[in-house]
């Protein structure tokens, strides 16, 4: 019988919907992008009858959500099996060609949305695998957080506050794909959610730290409001708004830190040279990513960011 080393998409999801827990789910994240499945026949069958009724526009919506329903059993029974080889089965057409079996690839994708499933348990199964050496596996991460956990108003009011409570849940050991993802979607609202996990601006201690970098994000976010509707003119943004962002490089935090290299690295009239060799040192690595994306970028046209 074939093997399959997976390449895996997070599909568990399907599981939450009969009460089960994502802990080993989540345990196995890890390791599950590079792990070997055994495909079942029988199991292979039943999943492949189930994407067939869905895409069979000759079916009644009643009789699709039957097929639905007649693997409830398996994954009461046995939910690991039925999460290998729902696993197996997308694989398994990811691989071929042709219509038929981009079809079934395509619809085996679409099984969480006939499920219900938190936004904190789809964190747990995506998250791991923003950090996958496999860009293909990555990107669908990336899609399935801004299509589960965004929404679709995400491109012009992005909301992080379910990836701030995921931060702050595991806020000894932050998850730096997570982190990677959301200063390069939005390095605004990253750094503000990241803020408010370490230094909460209701506690006396930290409140002063805090408001500093919330009146520093607004100064940027502000010229580049302006910039973006044509308010401001010419290569470079106002002197206030790139003073805010040398203080913040030289903040003990990295997660500040990595906030004004990706400014840096999305507008170039922000950059600053000094500020960019100093970034390249940088202790953190997410920093120094950042900045040396940044600092390979050519040099801005007049008259455009």
């Amino acid at each position: 019988m074939t093997r399959i080393t997976l390449l895996l998409y997070p599909v568990a999801v399907v599981l939450c919907t009969y009460g089960v827990t994502l802990g080993q789910i989540q345990e196995r994240a890890q390791v599950l992008a590079d792990v070997a499945i055994e495909p079942d026949p029988t199991g292979q069958e039943r999943i492949k009858v189930v994407v067939d009724a869905l895409r069979n526009p000759k079916l009644s919506f009643a009789d699709r959500m039957a097929s639905v329903g007649s693997i409830k059993d398996w994954i009461q029974k046995d939910t690991q099996d039925f999460f290998e080889q729902l696993l197996y089965f997308y694989c398994r057409y990811d691989q071929q060609s042709g219509d038929e079996s981009r079809a079934r690839e395509v619809y085996s994708l679409t099984l969480p949305s006939f499920f219900s499933f938190s936004e904190m348990d789809m964190l747990h199964v995506l998250v791991p695998y923003l950090d996958s050496d496999n860009i293909r596996l990555q990107s669908i991460a990336r899609n399935m957080l801004e299509g589960y956990i965004e929404g679709p108003s995400a491109g012009s009011c992005v909301d992080y506050d379910y990836y701030r409570r995921y931060i702050a849940a595991h806020k000894e050991r932050p998850p730096l794909g997570l982190v990677r993802y959301m200063y390069r979607h939005a390095p605004g609202p990253g750094v503000l959610a990241l803020a408010r996990v370490y230094c909460r601006p209701d506690e006396q201690g930290t409140r002063k730290k805090f408001r500093a970098i919330l009146w520093a994000e607004h100064v940027v976010n502000d010229a580049l409001w302006r910039k973006r509707h044509r308010f401001l003119q010419g290569t470079d943004f106002p002197e206030g708004a790139r003073r805010e962002l040398k203080q913040l490089s030289e903040h003990d935090d990295w997660w500040v830190r990595l906030y004004v290299a990706q400014i840096m690295r999305q507008h170039r009239g922000f950059r600053q040279p000094e500020i960019i060799e100093r970034l390249k040192k940088d202790n953190h690595p997410l920093v120094r990513e950042a900045i040396r994306f940044a600092d390979k970028m050519p040099t801005k046209k007049p008259g455009r960011d």
